[in-house]
């Protein structure tokens, strides 16, 4: 054997693509059919797939496929060119094996090891027995029986080309095949950020399984070439690693959408579960292959939560509206983005509020007109109720609608928990922040929405619980570290904490007050004063909070008061922080409230419930 190359595994099972190869038996299978190879094309394949994603040298190849034994190049290509063959792949449009020119050859898709599947072989007669089982199971169940953990993650589907657009391309197809499944309200399907969190990684399937809390994971591939597509999909259970369903689709791309449709409907089938609807995802008629394409990668650049891409992401789904008016996701996305660059501050976005209210209004009703019960149009009509008009009155039966109409999109449970929170319903916040934490565990933005919502229902054990886990994923967090140690009586460990806080403001608040708990009263003071003269008037509310923690009520106010021209909507959103506790049996506190529109009577008469969707939280 060569030096670097690496030694077969009998007992391990490694899969690529939509096939599976076994060493340990001599098989190669796609699904569940084993293809037949000879030895030395399987012995070819299994030394190819070893060495993924390396290439071989033709020397090498002559070592480990012939032992040594010198044979010309163009034997070697013979070889290559009958395994492509066999496993049904093209030479001018390889999707298996890639000539590396002057070199040798390489494997395409992404290995990954699926476990040690190897078992000893049944006698006769226990294959009797299980035949015979399987056949009166077969006789005697009429109706499927529901699985035990319907629950699934879609891994983002690998392109198999260097093209950044192609990649772009399977990402939004990755996202559109989870939205399918969840859709449906059968499956519990695994969040975007957590199953992307393994685009580029080798876990097993056991363990991307643990992580993400699921069952059965959905991988795939992507190639297109010119007009033509192919896609693989192979639905993977996460306990033993064996593939419950593969399928290759070798297509135009005015399919894509069929293809979606199919693999949803395959995946379901397997699960013995029904999508639960007789209405498609899309219209095929109403958008071209071109357009379509255009959206995925849309779709891929302005996933929820933070995106540097989102100028780009406008610009394609601008050419998707011209394209195809008569998509009604498109709209839905152009109006998202305008809001979310607006409301996110992006130095790129040079429209004014006063010139991108307009374009969101006729972008979100031109989305509605087309789809009627459009849960991406109720939302973005109470984010504008809500964020640009200040009429959480008015926002709350549409976000409510929203949640309605698609309980399971977590872009939408995710909004209904923030609009929740804000009109001071911190208890049906915070059960649907903790749905959006198990359906996504690997979201950061998903645990400090958490965190700050058990921060607010005074659950100080399970806010401290959360921190240290966003610890895990991300180093910081110190300041909420450090509030936690003080809100239950630590004020040593919340002082240690708060000097390690990087931004100077935040820093000295919690300094003051976790001095002022040390009894350090003159060290307290001088950090206040230090903060109310550098920091006062470019963060009110946070010098108010020190104010009002230390006792200082008369300047706390002060500082109120001072806030609500430019920061009131920020003090709507916080103002249940037991930062404030101190200021709440104050009469002050209410005319605060009043000014905010967040005094008892004003929520109380906002119409918001989530009886209707109750269902998704018995999740």
């Amino acid at each position: 054997m060569l030096k670097g190359l690496p030694s077969r595994q009998q007992d391990q099972v490694y899969t690529f693509a939509d096939l599976t190869l076994d060493p340990g038996r001599r098989r190669i299978c796609r699904g569940r059919r084993e293809l037949d190879l000879p030895k030395l094309s399987f012995d070819l394949l299994e030394t190819l797939v070893l060495a993924a994603p390396n290439s071989l040298s033709n020397d090498q190849l002559m070592e480990q496929v012939w032992n040594g034994r010198v044979v010309s190049q163009a034997t070697i290509a013979k070889r290559v060119e009958l395994l492509r063959q066999a496993l049904g792949d093209d030479s001018s449009d390889p999707r298996y094996v890639a000539l590396v020119r002057g070199h040798g050859y390489r494997l395409i898709p992404k290995v990954q090891q699926a476990g040690q599947l190897s078992k000893p072989r049944l006698g006769a007669a226990a294959v009797a027995a299980v035949l015979i089982a399987l056949a009166g199971l077969m006789l005697w169940t009429r109706e499927p029986v529901e699985v035990r953990d319907p629950s699934i993650a879609v891994l983002p589907f690998v392109a198999l080309s260097s093209s950044p657009d192609d990649q772009l391309f399977a990402d939004g197809l990755t996202e559109e095949l989870s939205h399918v499944l969840s859709s449906s309200g059968r499956l519990r399907v695994s969040g975007r950020t957590s199953s992307f969190v393994f685009r580029d990684q080798q876990d097993r399937p056991g363990t991307i399984g643990e992580r993400l809390g699921v069952a059965h994971l959905l991988t795939g591939t992507v190639r297109r070439s010119g007009e033509r597509l192919r896609v693989t999909a192979q639905l993977v259970s996460t306990e033993d690693g064996f593939d419950l369903w593969s399928e290759s689709y070798d297509r135009q791309m005015a399919d894509i959408i069929a293809i979606q449709q199919d693999i949803a409907g395959n995946v379901a089938e397997r699960l013995f579960v029904s999508l639960g609807t007789d209405r498609p995802l899309y219209r095929p008629q109403s958008i071209s292959p071109h357009a379509y394409a255009l959206y995925l990668k849309a779709l891929s650049l302005s996933p929820y939560g933070k995106s540097r891409y989102l100028d780009e992401a406008q610009r394609l789904v601008e050419q998707v509206t011209e394209l195809a008016p008569d998509f009604a996701p498109a709209w839905n996305r152009l109006a998202a983005i305008h809001g979310r660059r607006l409301f996110g501050r992006d130095p790129d976005y040079a429209l004014s509020p006063q010139e991108a209210m307009p374009i969101i209004r006729d972008a979100t009703q031109r989305a509605l007109a087309l789809d009627p019960e459009s849960s991406e149009a109720y939302a973005l009509l109470g984010g504008i109720a809500w964020g640009l008009e200040g009429d959480a009155a008015k926002a709350a039966p549409l976000v409510q609608q929203a949640l309605e109409l698609d309980p399971w999109n977590l872009e939408t449970v995710a909004f209904a928990a923030e609009f929740a929170k804000y009109i001071g319903r911190v208890d049906e916040a915070l059960a649907l922040e903790e749905l959006l934490v198990l359906r996504d565990p690997l979201c950061l933005l998903c645990r400090i929405r958490l965190a700050k919502t058990y921060v607010y229902s005074r659950r100080f054990e399970d806010a401290e619980r959360e921190w240290l886990t966003l610890q895990s994923m991300e180093p910081g967090f110190h300041w909420n570290y450090g509030v936690t140690f003080l809100l239950t009586g630590r004020p040593e460990q919340a002082l240690a904490s708060f000097d390690r806080v990087e931004l100077d403001y935040l820093r000295l608040q919690g300094r003051a007050m976790a001095q002022f708990d040390l009894g350090r009263i003159d060290e307290s003071s001088a950090t206040l004063d230090q903060l109310e003269l550098e920091w006062g008037e470019s963060h009110p509310l946070d010098t108010a909070q020190a104010l009002a923690y230390t006792g200082q009520l008369d300047k706390a106010f002060g500082w109120l008061e001072r806030s609500l021209p430019r920061y009131g909507p920020d003090l709507q959103t916080s103002f249940p922080d037991p930062l404030y506790d101190r200021l709440r049996e104050d009469p002050r506190w209410r005319g605060i409230l009043e000014q905010i529109q967040r005094a008892p009577e004003q929520m109380a008469a906002i119409p918001f419930s989530l009886e209707a969707a109750r269902g998704l939280l018995a999740d």
